[in-house]
């Protein structure tokens, strides 16, 4: 089941996780034929989730939503819904995105689904 830190979500919509890529950049000198390459540094773009969590009441929504945005600016352990799981992921902002009301719950006892959309960053 994917996640953030401590949060699990029935359902996930974004890209994997990413993996650090070296960064590496050409070196061109005046006068000397051909180019030499540097690795300067392993870095990954901000990505975005979308996450699907299944709550049993309206009362719940304001808490878990509350609880989402104590975890901005922290570090986390991610696993995407492939299961591939990476440490050290700034969450950089949370933001509800809609609360959808369930009339036939699945999970059983669900009575609202919080859609937020999450804007992370890996940092190693």
């Amino acid at each position: 089941m994917a996640g953030i830190g401590s949060f699990t979500f029935i359902q996930v919509d974004g890209p994997p996780l990413p993996a650090l890529a070296e960064n590496v950049e050409r070196i061109e000198r005046q006068g000397i034929d051909g180019q030499a390459y540097r690795a300067t540094s392993r870095k990954t773009e901000p990505f975005q989730w979308t996450t699907t969590a299944a709550i049993t009441s309206l009362a719940n929504a304001d808490t878990l939503i509350s609880s989402y945005y104590s975890v901005r600016g922290s570090l986390a352990v991610c696993v995407d819904d492939f299961g591939r799981t990476v440490s050290n992921v700034m969450i950089r902002d949370v933001r509800p995105n809609r609360l959808i009301p369930v009339l036939n719950s699945a999970p059983v006892g669900t009575a609202y689904l919080v859609q937020c959309v999450w804007l992370l960053e890996p940092t190693q």
